[in-house]
């Protein structure tokens, strides 16, 4: 993914920008953010990131910005958010278990010429996304900023109540930019009216509900689905979209409102759409983020370091979790999927502190003594071969016949008979 380095200062409540820029590349590396390559667009630098496999919270500037947050000792800047009010849903339900939340947000299109900021188009064009007028555009933008997954359904096209459920055998959809209908794998999540699917959960949209220059409503979706669900309808539909991979890797609770907050504010501050009513909950996320243990005598005796509980605590605060106990923190939303025991908190101080920065400590070797049995002389006795086990036999020379063929491979056998000697052996003998 590409990301303008201003753009990620932007993010962190820094006074020198142009010095913080500069060093950024270097930042991101020791984060584990791999930087693939360097580029310049009409004099703005940009970096090619490569993400950790189970950090899907780096897939955006706000993830990005908490995880260097830290290292800078810097708080994280959001963009502007719409003040959201929220309310239980009456035009949509959830009736399957792998949707953890979901929200609509009803808005009417006032200005259809009407276009999102410059740096707002720059950010989400750079991230790989088409412009496509405001309304599409301020859902990519809640992507690649937040990376919260967001989509906008043509209202009038909706027919009868929302539904978020189990897509039925051999169910066919017709997904954006395809040629027509195909049918869905039977353990994907679709999004679905009376008539039809509006889309395929956390992955892409279908051709019946998009928005087009001519739509009047809209509904902004906000959810949070199962990622193996996620994963298993991209996979197997061959169609991996932005939004399949930020949620296939676990998506964050805590930004289902944030996401559609933005995508509100965008709308509204470029005069393109106004809201009809609040947002809609049809389910709210019932889950609780784990709390950890953390002490400092572990943290220390892992690391090496001789680190106190205050800066054990700010590093953990700065990276979104909260302090609920003495050493005990609860982990942020965007981290419930990864960070589950106290070794897990442990790495993350490791990372905050720079692996680099880390006191080199050779382990202390401690000698065991032998448990072997030993015979009455002095010496082990042989291993008894137990049924079941594996024995190898070296090659032999075939005795000839039918299937004799000279010198024969060395092979394994799984098992045999028990065999027992005729006379009785004991550790003696061996002598």
């Amino acid at each position: 993914m590409r990301m303008y380095l201003a753009d990620i200062a932007g993010f962190l409540a820094i006074d020198d920008t142009d010095a913080v820029v500069a060093c950024l590349p270097e930042l991101l590396g020791e984060a584990g953010i791999e930087v693939k390559g360097l580029g310049e667009t009409d004099g703005r630098r940009w970096v090619t990131l490569e993400f950790l496999a189970n950090r899907g919270d780096h897939h955006s500037y706000f993830g990005v910005a908490t995880e260097l947050a830290p290292r800078l000792t810097a708080a994280v800047n959001l963009p502007k958010l719409a003040d959201v009010q929220v309310a239980e849903a009456s035009a949509a339900e959830v009736t399957t278990e792998r949707c953890f939340s979901y929200t609509l947000t009803p808005m009417s299109i006032i200005d259809r010429s009407a276009t999102l900021q410059a740096e707002v188009i720059r950010r989400i064009t750079l991230a790989g996304l088409a412009a496509g007028g405001a309304v599409v555009d301020a859902t990519n933008a809640a992507l690649v900023e937040f990376g919260q997954p967001t989509h906008a359904f043509d209202a009038d096209a909706v027919v009868g109540m929302v539904r978020v459920r189990d897509a039925a055998p051999q169910e066919p959809a017709w997904l954006l930019g395809e040629p027509g209908p195909r049918a869905l794998p039977a353990d994907a999540v679709v999004i679905a009216d009376d008539e039809k699917i509006l889309a395929v959960a956390g992955v892409i949209g279908c051709e019946g509900s998009r928005v087009t220059p001519a739509t009047r409503r809209i509904l902004v979706e906000s959810a949070l689905f199962d990622p193996v669900a996620v994963r298993k309808a991209s996979r197997a539909l061959a169609v991996p979209t932005m939004a399949a991979a930020r949620l296939e890797r676990g998506g964050d609770p805590d930004q289902v409102l944030p996401g559609v907050a933005r995508v509100v504010a965008l709308l509204e501050d470029a005069g393109a759409a106004l809201r009809d009513g609040p947002t809609q909950v049809a389910r709210e996320w019932a889950g609780q983020p784990p709390v950890i243990d953390c002490p400092p005598e572990a943290v220390n005796r892992l690391l090496g370091t001789d680190l106190a509980y205050a800066e054990i605590r700010d590093r953990l605060v700065a990276l979104g979790c909260h302090e609920v106990g003495a050493s005990r923190f609860q982990v942020p939303g965007a981290r419930i999927w990864d960070l589950r025991e106290p070794e897990d908190l442990i790495e993350e101080i490791a990372r905050s502190v720079g692996y680099d920065e880390l006191p080199t400590v050779v382990p202390v070797a401690t000698s065991v003594p032998s448990r072997r049995r030993q015979s009455s002389c002095g010496r082990s006795p042989p291993t008894r071969w137990r049924p079941g086990a594996s024995m190898r036999f070296t090659p032999m020379r075939s005795t000839g016949g039918a299937h004799g063929n000279g010198w024969g491979p060395a092979r394994t056998i799984r098992s045999m008979p028990t065999w027992k000697s005729p006379v009785p052996v004991t550790a003696g003998t061996h002598c």
